[in-house]
């Protein structure tokens, strides 16, 4: 018997915290490293984990990340009429609740 895959199992919006730190911290590595290179402000998580083998539903990633714009905790840097490409940046609420090993909604 197979179990759920554990990226079905995680609550989505401790899942687009994770795939929004992860990118800034990536970000950051890539630019201390080579100053002059130009990267896209923000990231896209919807568009991101949506390419993992097992994604959750798009419209659930949407979900999340409009819950997690409303309390604060993301913030819109680009938004697309292809609601996958919309791009958010962590704010500093968004990055403690990052942190947190609990749901964002508690944090």
């Amino acid at each position: 018997q197979e179990t759920t895959p554990e990226i079905l199992r995680t609550p989505l919006d401790e899942l687009v915290l994770q795939a929004c730190l992860l990118d800034e911290d990536r970000n950051d590595a890539i630019r201390r490293n080579q100053p002059t290179v130009q990267l896209k402000s923000g990231t896209a998580p919807v568009r991101f984990l949506g390419q993992t083998p097992d994604p959750p539903p798009s419209q659930s990633l949407m979900n999340a990340c409009e819950h997690l714009i409303e309390i604060g905790a993301l913030k819109v840097i680009l938004e697309e009429q292809d609601r996958e490409h919309l791009r958010v940046q962590l704010t500093p609420l968004g990055y403690h609740l990052s942190q947190l090993p609990m749901d964002a909604k508690i944090g």
